[in-house]
């Protein structure tokens, strides 16, 4: 579709746009400018995928009032703003996190797409299977400690984290969240945000916490040596603490608090697991259809662990329709690894070892690696090998 096709009055065509997208299912919209004008495009199922593009006259409209409904100064275009709106649609209420940066062909605006309706979620609902649910609830439950939930951008680890949330926050505790920004309200929680321009950062806010009697604590993210030492000094000290970071993997997060400054000796004591997760697109309902692997790629190391011997399966595979813009593939589901820090890998922080040694170590537990899991969900009809690649590279 072309501009043509659209409204041309901006509130008018700034609402098309953003429905567009919503229907599509897109967890951010992308307002790109290019030298004729703007290209508009969006994120589904982890992709980007281009929707219009504007002409030159009716860009700078469409941004002016995205701003507006923003509350971000219109007449500022030389540096980077934030700002949110809430906005009805189809009685599904939805909040669009905006970010606003000048580029060589005029501003850009990115949306992020949080639906409040889907936004929370429990334990059960976050893909987990039934054992992983019982192992990461038995992480949660304890009343100090640090538990790492890790992943790179866009993986859900919000959506964990509060999924945790929603299961801690009873009467009986306090609750309290540091977060950058606040994503969602979620009940009996005491939420606080991070601003960088008044010099409240999440070390900050983290010390100011800790005289306010909590007994759970949610840092949104890892972000400093400093962060990470206070965080590490709380669960010491009869917190539990809840945090993300960014790492393909459940060991490697270990690694990366090491390397931010946390002593061994008060990282080993204070850790009480690592959940890894990653997205990976579901096969489209609509054009699924049952395909069969060649015996060389079921001879592969990622397969042979997970087959029962003498096991030939039929796979399945999305040939492309409408639904799914042509793609295979519609909606996302988690694939997890979790970490349990028990004894020996207690040992292994202490003698500072590396992320390959300690994975090692939590597979010989017992540990489940994502790549695994990945392959378990092809096996089991919900995605294709060509995705797991694709999503959960090897190290």
């Amino acid at each position: 579709m072309t501009s043509t096709d659209l409204p041309q009055e901006p509130a008018a065509l700034s609402e098309a746009l953003l429905a567009g997208a919503v229907e599509r299912g897109a967890t951010d919209i992308h307002f790109a400018p290019v030298p004729d004008g703007c290209m508009v495009r969006a994120r589904v199922d982890g992709l980007l995928r281009d929707l219009h593009q504007l002409s030159g006259n009716l860009y700078p409209k469409v941004i002016s009032r995205l701003k507006v409904l923003a509350e971000i100064d219109i007449a500022e275009k030389r540096r980077p703003q934030d700002g949110r709106f809430s906005w009805i649609f189809k009685d599904r209420e939805i909040d669009f996190r905006v970010s606003a940066i000048p580029t060589l062909h005029g501003e850009s605006l990115v949306l992020r797409v949080l639906e409040r309706s889907t936004g929370l979620r429990k334990i059960e609902q976050l893909g987990l299977s039934p054992k992983e649910v019982r192992l990461f609830r038995s992480l949660i439950e304890h009343s100090s400690g640090i538990i790492v939930v890790t992943g790179p951008t866009g993986s859900g680890k919000t959506t964990t984290l509060y999924g945790a949330l929603l299961e801690l926050a009873t009467p009986e505790q306090n609750v309290m969240t540091i977060e950058d920004p606040i994503e969602y309200e979620i009940p009996r929680v005491l939420q606080t945000a991070v601003q960088q321009r008044l010099d409240v950062s999440f070390a900050a806010l983290l010390r100011g916490i800790l005289r306010h009697d909590p007994d759970i604590i949610m840092v949104g993210e890892v972000r400093d040596a400093e962060t990470a030492e206070v965080s590490a000094r709380a669960a010491l000290t009869g917190h539990l603490v809840l945090t993300s970071l960014h790492t393909q993997r459940a060991a490697n997060a270990i690694s990366v608090l090491l390397n931010f400054g946390v002593k061994p000796y008060a990282l080993a004591p204070a850790l009480r697991g690592v959940l890894a997760q990653q997205l990976i697109r579901e096969i489209c309902p609509s054009c699924k259809t049952r395909f069969e692997y060649g015996e060389s790629l079921l001879g592969q190391p990622e397969f042979a662990e997970v087959l029962r011997e003498g096991e030939k399966p039929s796979f399945s595979i999305g040939l492309g329709c409408p639904s799914c813009f042509h793609s295979g593939y519609r909606g996302r589901r988690g694939i997890f690894e979790i970490l349990q820090c028990d004894e020996t890998i207690q040992k292994l922080i202490l003698q500072s070892r590396g992320a390959e040694e300690i994975e090692k170590s939590a597979v010989q537990s017992g540990m489940i690696t994502l790549r695994k899991n990945g392959f378990r969900a092809v096996l089991e009809g919900h995605t294709t090998v060509e995705e797991v690649v694709r999503a959960i590279p090897v190290d």
